[in-house]
C-alpha cells in the first residue's frame, strides 16, 4: 500500500464549476520540493468502482501501478508531483456510451465532460500551476477503464496538455481522435472484455493508422477479460516511454 500511504488526501472545489459537486483527491509531493525546480506530473484516473470519497477504494497496487513505479524509486519520488482524482459516485469521468460510438458507429453529442473531470482541468490550471513549480512539457496520464475513457478524453479534446498517456479498457470518440493523432499514446485492451468492447481500441488503431500517427502503439491481449490493467501496468518498459516524453507544444508554459 505504498502509494496510499504517501499520498496525502486532499478536497478541490470551485463554484464556478460545480455549485455541488467537490474533487477529493490524493496527491503526492516530493519532501524535498523546491519552488526553484521544476516537477514532472503524473495523473492517475480510476475506474467506476472507485467512485465517491472513501480513499480507501484507490488502495489496490494493481489500479495505482504507475502510482508506485514513481514512489518506489529514490530517484522518481525527487522528480514528479503525483495526484490520483476521485469522480464523484452519481456520474462518470466521461458521459458518453461506447456503445453508441463503437457499435451503431454515432457520435456522441451531448456534453461528454463530466462536472468530476471538469474539476480535474480547473484544478489543473487554478492549483496545480498556481502552488507549484512544475513542468508543463512533462504532464502524463494514465486511466482504467472509465478513467481510460478519461485519459482518451483528455488527449483529444485537450492535445496540448499531455505529454503522453497510457489508456487502458477504455475508449475514445472515434470521429473526433484524429484530434490525437501528435500525442503519444500506448493503449491497452483485451479482446474478451465483457464490459467495454475490444472494438474501442480495434477502431482506434485503424483511424490512427489513417491518420499516420508517428507514436501510437496499442497492446491487444486475448484473455485479459475486463481487468487488462493488471497486465498492461506492470509492463514497465511502456511506464518508462511514457515517463520519457516532452511536449513539444505545452499548454502549460
Amino acid at each position: 500500500m505504498i502509494a496510499h500511504k504517501m499520498m496525502i488526501p486532499y478536497i478541490y472545489e470551485n463554484k464556478a464549476v460545480s455549485e455541488t459537486v467537490k474533487l477529493p483527491y490524493l496527491m503526492y509531493v516530493p519532501e524535498s520540493y523546491d519552488p526553484e525546480k521544476k516537477y514532472k506530473v503524473l495523473f492517475f484516473m480510476h475506474g467506476m468502482g472507485e467512485r465517491g470519497s472513501d480513499f480507501n477504494h484507490l488502495k489496490d497496487e494493481n489500479y495505482h501501478r504507475y502510482l508506485c513505479y514513481v514512489l518506489e524509486d529514490e530517484k522518481l519520488r525527487e522528480e514528479f508531483i503525483l495526484v490520483a482524482p476521485q469522480c464523484e459516485e452519481s456520474c462518470c469521468w466521461v458521459q458518453y456510451d461506447a456503445m453508441v460510438c463503437y457499435v451503431k458507429d454515432e457520435n456522441y453529442d451531448g456534453e461528454a465532460c463530466s462536472d468530476s473531470l471538469a474539476l480535474v482541468y480547473d484544478f489543473i490550471e487554478n492549483k496545480l500551476v498556481k502552488d507549484f513549480s512544475i513542468d508543463g512539457s512533462r504532464i502524463y496520464m494514465a486511466g482504467l477503464s472509465m478513467g481510460g475513457f478519461a485519459t482518451w478524453y483528455t488527449v483529444i479534446n485537450k492535445p496540448h496538455l499531455l505529454a503522453a498517456a497510457v489508456p487502458v479498457c477504455g475508449g475514445p470518440e472515434p470521429k473526433k481522435l484524429h484530434q490525437a493523432k501528435d500525442i503519444p499514446i500506448w493503449a491497452f485492451h483485451s479482446l474478451d472484455d465483457e464490459i467495454v468492447p475490444a472494438i474501442c481500441l480495434s477502431r482506434a488503431m485503424e483511424i490512427m493508422e489513417k491518420e499516420k500517427a508517428t507514436d501510437f502503439h496499442a497492446t491487444m491481449y486475448e484473455h485479459e477479460t475486463h481487468g487488462s490493467w493488471i497486465r498492461g501496468f506492470k509492463e514497465r518498459e511502456v511506464f518508462d516511454w511514457m515517463i520519457s516524453k516532452v511536449n513539444p507544444d505545452p499548454e502549460i508554459k
